[in-house]
């Protein structure tokens, strides 16, 4: 069984899975060695370990950071993509990319791109449902393996023109477009 399909099954099982932050081979064996299932590359502590703000970081400088992760440990590696790094034809380039790479799966948020730094100030804004819903809809349909993890992650609750009850929205919509986790 592959780390992508057996990562699938606990999570379909209901299985908690615990992903700890790793931003390079040595972080992802100490996440692998303290006995974690799997591994979690996020955008901003990549962008802090390449001495940026993940907005100014790329696609092909996030996939470096996750590709290093994955040589590094026998775990599935869940990535950050940021906002697809673009609009729905670059959210495929961005899943067949990502899916080559060996990651277990990637999320994509509903921010806007460019991302912008605002977040540090508590300003995050995020993209039109149906914009997103469109994305994520390309993303779905650029994978091979139906087991590569795709996870549609919505900030809606703490942007400026949203609330829990947008979020929730944007989450059931995801549900109903066919991610595998929201």
């Amino acid at each position: 069984m592959s780390v992508r399909s057996d990562l699938k099954a606990k999570i379909q099982s209901g299985e908690q899975i615990v992903a700890p932050g790793a931003y390079d081979p040595i972080t992802a064996r100490l996440v692998q060695s303290l006995g974690f299932k799997a591994v979690y590359c996020g955008g901003y502590i990549s962008g802090a370990h390449l001495a940026v703000t993940e907005p100014l970081m790329t696609m092909t400088e996030q996939l470096s950071v996750a590709e290093r992760v994955v040589k590094a440990v026998p775990l599935p590696v869940i990535c950050d993509a940021d906002a697809g790094y673009g609009e729905p034809v670059h959210a495929m380039h961005t899943v067949r990319s990502f899916e080559k790479s060996g990651l277990a799966g990637i999320h994509i948020e509903d921010q806007f791109f460019p991302k912008r730094a605002s977040y540090h100030a508590g300003l995050e804004h995020v993209i039109p449902m149906d914009e997103f819903l469109q994305k994520i809809g390309y993303a779905l349909r650029a994978r091979t393996d139906p087991d590569f993890l795709i996870v549609g992650r919505t900030d809606a609750f703490t942007a400026v023109e949203g609330d829990m009850d947008e979020a929730i929205r944007r989450g059931n919509a995801l549900k109903d477009l066919g991610v595998d986790l929201n």
